[in-house]
């Protein structure tokens, strides 16, 4: 086997091993290893799901940032009577229109969190929370989302947005939080 020595160039001693580097080795080492630098500023990681497109859409859409990735809280869109779990004509419009967009969107997920004022068993408000996320669940399925992806979940009457020291407020808390996690 035939090695390259370069003139005037130190060897490294190894051991009592003289190592001679290839000329072929010398060149190449240093090209690799900026091709790797170029390309791993090209491959950096996304920190979410969502690209900028999507964020744009769910902030036209009332979506608010929360740690979790973004929330619309329907309290302000999507009410529910006392005691009932039933979408009204135009609140079922709203999450169908809604759930079109986040599909167009190319956002096919979320987590839907119901919620119900504090007033009754807390039992009987845990089961009607998660049915009030179901209703909605069902309209997003029918916007084309597929139900696999939707998440339900039946908080009850411990997350509420405002008291429920009026007929006003507890109706603030009658709602169903969508979640598009990150």
């Amino acid at each position: 086997m035939r090695r390259c020595t370069v003139p005037n160039r130190p060897q490294e001693t190894t051991r009592g091993y003289t190592i001679k580097p290839s000329k072929t080795i010398r060149h190449t080492l240093p090209l690799l290893w900026i091709g790797l630098l170029g390309l791993s500023g090209c491959q950096s990681l996304p920190e979410g799901r969502l690209n900028p497109t999507q964020v744009t859409v769910l902030k036209a859409q009332g979506f608010q940032e929360i740690e979790e990735g973004w929330e619309l809280g329907l309290s302000s869109k999507v009410l529910f009577a006392n005691e009932s779990s039933q979408l009204n004509a135009q609140s079922r419009a709203s999450v169908l229109q809604l759930g079109k967009t986040l599909k167009a969107a190319k956002i096919d997920w979320a987590r839907l969190d119901g919620h119900t004022d504090s007033y009754g068993d807390a039992q009987y408000n845990q089961q009607l929370s998660l049915r009030r996320a179901q209703s909605v669940a069902d309209v997003l399925e029918e916007s084309g989302m597929p139900r696999a992806n939707l998440q339900v979940r039946g908080l009850g009457a411990d997350f509420p947005v405002e008291s429920n020291a009026s007929r006003a407020s507890r109706s603030q808390n009658r709602r169903v939080a969508i979640v598009i996690t990150d």
